[in-house]
């Protein structure tokens, strides 16, 4: 049996700190991971190659249909939230927009609009995370899973940005494509 490289330890390392803590980035999972390795900052894997072994991780972990009837209902949540936002134009991102949820896993919208103000009222419980160079981080709660709400000026609706993680164009769902997904 060959040795693990010290990337693929990484990789193995990252995907479990993804998987046994909710809400940490692929970034700080594979930092953490790569201390533990003690592998340099030069020799990083992807975060793609994470994101592959954490699907494989959650296949081992959690069964199938656990995982659909927590998409559905993900999905479901997600979809009143866009609705109470639609003047915002929501789309829905993420792992519920590409169906591999786990637990702990979050709903994640980006919504469009010049004052972030505007959408934090409409969240229950909800608080600034983290402003960014030309965009806001709002953290909330649906009925039963976490929410992370990216603000972006309007000036910005109808880029294509790209998912860091996977380097895919991140076009996710919009409350009509939602709709039909779910055939409501």
């Amino acid at each position: 049996m060959e040795e693990e490289t010290s990337q693929e330890k990484v990789i193995n390392r990252a995907a479990e700190i993804i998987y046994d803590h909710d809400g940490i980035s692929y970034y700080k999972a594979r930092d953490m991971a790569r201390r533990d390795i003690g592998l340099s900052r030069k020799r990083l894997p992807h975060l793609d190659s994470i994101y592959l072994r954490l699907g494989e991780l959650i296949n081992r972990r959690e069964s199938k249909e656990e995982r659909q009837s927590q998409l559905r209902q993900m999905r479901e949540e997600a979809l009143d939230l866009m609705s109470d936002l639609e003047e915002f134009s929501p789309k829905l991102i993420g792992s519920v927009w590409r169906g591999n949820v786990r637990k702990g896993s979050d709903i994640d919208l980006h919504t469009y609009s010049d004052n972030y103000k505007l959408i934090h009222k409409h969240l229950k419980d909800s608080h600034l995370a983290e402003p960014f160079n030309d965009h806001y981080l709002l953290k909330g709660q649906s009925k039963n899973y976490p929410v992370n709400i990216t603000v972006y000026p309007t000036r910005r609706k109808g880029e294509t940005q790209s998912c860091n993680i996977l380097r895919t164009p991140l076009t996710g769902f919009s409350i009509d494509e939602l709709r039909e997904l779910l055939e409501i």
